[in-house]
């Protein structure tokens, strides 16, 4: 599995995410939190700007040398992220209290993404050999 795909799909996910969150933040919040308040709402058009950022972000890094001390504040950026982000929707799913198919999808991406993004931390790129 190459970095490129790594960044791309985390980008992609990320840009659907914070374009759903951006323009309909009060949709799917219903998803996730029924009895949705307009502050809610509010925030989730916050989150998904930060979701387009990073998506611009992982876009652009895309075709660079990521992993090990290469790309590093990325690479630890999207691992926090995801890592911060997945722990707390693992506990939910785990125990629950939820039966959203929208959140546990979420769950799902989330820990595939912190996982890569934490092999990539501790991993030396791969570096074709020139002929």
């Amino acid at each position: 599995m190459t970095t490129k795909f790594i960044a791309t799909g985390s980008a992609i996910f990320m840009l659907a995410m914070g374009v759903g969150f951006t323009f309909f933040p009060h949709e799917l919040t219903m998803q996730i939190v029924p009895d949705n308040a307009s502050h809610t709402t509010l925030l989730s058009q916050v989150m998904g700007a930060m979701y387009i950022g990073f998506a611009i972000l992982n876009w652009t890094q895309k075709n660079s040398l990521i992993g090990g001390i290469y790309n590093r504040p990325l690479v630890l950026a999207n691992f926090s992220h995801f890592m911060i982000g997945g722990l707390p929707l693992l506990k939910t799913v785990i125990l629950k209290t939820t039966s959203s198919s929208l959140l546990i999808a979420a769950t799902i991406i989330y820990v595939i993404f912190a996982l890569l993004f934490g092999w990539l931390m501790f991993r030396h790129p791969l570096v074709k050999q020139e002929k």
